[in-house]
């Protein structure tokens, strides 16, 4: 969804880790996700209601999604946003158990979803919008930052974010700046686990 409008399901991909589903649209915005299984409750569904949560990291400012892929032989996306100012390129994926292979796959994933940018062309002011809103929209939790990350309070269970930046501003829409070269994960972790790695750039592919 962008300034407001609904988006054609075309606009969406889906990323999948065997147990659940989560759609991202070629804007940069998760708008719908369930954990830990594809019944359960959703965290995110703007898809169906503007005001059911999402997840955007995008370009501050007007941009264009000039192109979006599957990286061969994965569900992780690949999506190029642009500005007057420069590139950056945004990598989505759902994390798998690691090593995992053939048959194996999906077994016991461990249910987060992995969200990597990084600077391709000149100097891009960036923006992530993270409003989680548990149980279809109905829960409205308190996003609070600690560390490298943070975590929110209300509803049935707790949402751990684990990635910089998670600074300057509002806390559940801080600003940052990627330029060329520069490449830095984000991590969502909708089970709250107490402790919750900051990701690798390269966990998920």
């Amino acid at each position: 969804m962008r300034d407001g409008a609904s988006l054609p399901i075309a606009d969406y991909g889906l990323l999948a880790d065997c147990s659940s589903a989560a759609l991202v649209s070629r804007y940069g915005s998760v708008d719908w996700l369930c954990l830990p299984r594809y019944d359960s409750p959703s965290v995110f569904t703007r898809l169906l209601d503007p005001d059911g949560g999402h997840w955007s990291i995008a370009p501050a400012g007007e941009f264009r999604a000039v192109e979006r892929r599957y990286l061969p032989g994965t569900l992780v996306i690949e999506s190029v946003l642009e500005t007057d100012s420069g590139r950056v390129r945004l990598r989505d994926a759902m994390a798998f158990a690691e090593d995992q292979r053939g048959h194996d796959l999906g077994h016991r994933p461990p249910h987060e979803l992995l969200r990597t940018v990084e600077g391709v062309e000149g100097t891009v002011a960036m923006e992530l919008e993270l409003a989680p809103r548990p149980e279809y929209g109905l829960v409205r939790p308190l996003l609070r930052l600690d560390g490298d990350g943070g975590r929110t309070f209300g509803g049935p269970n707790q949402i751990a974010f684990r990635g910089h930046p998670a600074r300057a501003g509002r806390p559940d829409r801080p600003g940052f700046v990627r330029a060329r070269g520069r490449r830095d994960g984000r991590l969502l972790d909708p089970l709250g686990r107490t402790r919750v790695p900051a990701p690798r750039a390269n966990r998920a592919w």
